[in-house]
């Protein structure tokens, strides 16, 4: 292909994947967005007007949203022992680091050197983003209660679902839980008795009897930092979970909070909606947008509430405001470590009754689990970012090494002893790795210009280094895998042709003592002669051949020299073909 005709290809190439996809809804999606709007203002006109205790299914109260519908059919008898499960797990975290605070008060009275003197107030983070992950458990609660069976006709008549099998649904006993929670972008509403912040997590749920990786979901929710509580929940056409999530409130004081965050935030975001002209605006809270199935052909999936109760920090020379300061706006203080975050989770599911909880102390010995545990993301990010730091010395000390092999093997006898295919494993070891960190720097923003650096360098040792000695090693033992080919045809041929050789006769002769000598048989091979008939000129053809000698000089075959080194020319270019169709295959079937 001519180079003007391959630019115009990529150029039109970049210029369709990298547009915005800007297309307008469709009447069928537009009408879809005005009934969402619909529903989600009189929604949010409901909890406008509520009050704590307005939702209560014990006492036959119920509110005019979906989910929380008598008619829905929702296992909503569980709601107060999770509850209660949540507020147990809150008060015993206190209680222990109130006594743990009441014997350090103790030791520092007693220390005649001065001791440190926590605050009184319980140390929790106020910004929670980050990744936890343990281990689960089916909880006590609601454990002998059947799953309600619910009629998905009545309950979403609008839309018709593929099947009637439910997923997201948990059927094991035990499995792993993961919690990916980001706040980077909410404020905190402050008010007299509490506080509130939005926040948004990714779950991933594996199940022990399931044979998928683990379902996930995003769910939306408050946090409240005062008291390290967190609610979410999902959302979707048969639960208005982030609608409802205030009802679900573990006291005045934090229902009061949610009504006044969600008031502002969710109108704001039906504003948003409304003004839209893109089909993006269809389900901001939805629990699967990476799933546009979800709209065109929706399959019922199960409903979760999440409680989760963080642990107090183990800390005692910093408060946490300094930690998460240092964390957010690293100033390279060395006396300042951020503990991990710690949770303790309860999850529940309305729709198809089950009730989770995470494996810890109290309830499970240590060695089960120690509810959820992980990084904050800043430290995550530093972690990160070090393991980039050490891919790239790794990747310089290499192309040292390297390149000074390729120094001291600049003869054909070493490099005759050179193994292609080490070289070539080396190589593509190094396009994984420069492919590998592409991606970790578009994708992840706090390590993406030391990875974009790294991949640069692997793409260096690849092409620059990799590739030009592999096809170095190839010319040099070019002559050695000829001469083996050779052989072995040689040996080929002599092995398939030797039995169909026929058998001479024996000679008959007479000896010297007579002058003459019988005639060989026919079949008789005849003796060659080492000398041949040299062609002789005569006079009258000279001036012919002096007249044709031009011709004749410009008709003659290149020298062997010149032929090896295009046949070696054209090797090489295929070799290098070949290699980056197997390199981008393997990158194609792994990544």
């Amino acid at each position: 292909m001519d180079a003007p005709r391959l630019i115009v290809l990529i150029f039109l190439l970049l210029i369709l994947f990298g547009s915005p996809n800007t297309q307008p809804p469709s009447p069928s999606q537009r009408r879809e967005l005005e009934f969402q709007v619909a529903q989600e203002r009189h929604a949010l006109g409901l909890l406008s007007t509520s009050s704590y205790g307005d939702f209560d299914a014990a006492g036959n109260k119920w509110i005019n949203v979906t989910g929380l519908r008598k008619e829905d059919g929702y296992a909503w008898n569980l709601l107060p022992g999770v509850q209660e499960r949540a507020r147990q797990q809150a008060s015993m975290l206190v209680d222990a680091w109130y006594r743990s605070r009441e014997a350090r008060h103790t030791n520092a009275a007693n220390d005649t050197s001065g001791g440190d003197i926590v605050d009184s107030t319980v140390p929790f983070y106020q910004n929670v983003t980050g990744l936890i992950h343990g281990s689960w458990a089916r909880s006590e609660v609601g454990k002998d209660v059947p799953s309600p069976v619910l009629n998905l006709t009545a309950l979403v008549p609008r839309m018709a679902y593929a099947t009637t099998q439910y997923t997201w649904n948990v059927t094991g006993t035990t499995g792993e839980i993961l919690f990916r929670l980001d706040e980077k972008q909410s404020k905190i509403l402050e008010l007299k008795d509490a506080s509130a912040r939005e926040i948004t997590a990714t779950l991933t749920l594996d199940d022990e009897l399931s044979s998928r990786d683990g379902w996930q979901m995003t769910l939306h929710g408050i946090h409240y930092p005062r008291d390290g509580s967190i609610m979410l929940t999902t959302t979707g056409p048969r639960f208005a979970g982030i609608f409802a999530l205030p009802y679900l409130a573990l006291s005045k004081e934090s229902f009061v909070a949610a009504q006044h965050l969600l008031n502002h935030t969710l109108n704001a975001t039906i504003a948003t909606q409304e003004s839209a002209s893109e089909t993006d605006a269809l389900g901001p809270w939805s629990s699967s947008p990476q799933i546009p199935s979800d709209f065109t052909m929706p399959t019922p999936h199960c409903e979760y509430i999440v409680y989760l109760q963080q642990h107090p920090i183990e800390t005692r020379a910093t408060n946490v405001e300094s930690i998460e300061t240092e964390l957010r706006h690293p100033t390279g203080r060395l006396d300042i470590t951020a503990p991990p975050l710690k949770m303790s989770a309860v999850l529940f599911s309305p729709d198809c009754g089950f009730v989770l909880e995470s494996k810890g102390p109290p309830d499970f010995a240590p060695q089960y689990g120690h509810h959820l545990k992980g990084p904050k993301l800043e430290t995550y990010d530093r972690s990160s970012r070090r393991m980039v730091f050490a891919s790239a010395l790794i990747l310089c000390a290499e192309i040292f090494l390297l390149s000074d092999q390729m120094k001291d093997a600049s003869t054909p006898s070493t490099r005759s002893r050179v193994s292609f295919y080490t070289i070539g494993i080396m190589a593509i070891g190094d396009g994984f790795v420069c492919v590998a960190l592409l991606i970790i720097g578009v994708d992840y923003d706090a390590v993406s210009l030391p990875s974009i650096a790294t991949a640069f360098l692997a793409l260096f040792s690849l092409v620059f280094l990799g590739m030009k000695f592999m096809a170095d090693v190839w010319t040099v033992q070019r002559p050695e895998r000829d001469e083996r080919r050779r052989q072995q045809q040689l040996h080929t041929a002599a092995t398939s042709t030797a039995p169909l050789l026929p058998i001479a006769a024996p000679t008959t002769s007479i000896t010297t003592a007579s002058a003459d000598t019988l005639p060989l048989p026919v079949t008789a091979p005849r003796p060659t002669s080492s000398f041949a008939a040299t062609p002789t000129l005569q006079a009258s053809q000279e001036p012919l051949v002096r007249n044709q000698s031009p011709n004749i000089a410009m008709t003659l075959p290149l020298p062997v020299e010149t032929v090896q080194v295009n046949t070696a020319a054209r090797e090489v270019s295929s070799l290098q073909t070949r290699f980056c169709l197997v390199l981008g295959g393997l990158l194609f079937i792994t990544l």
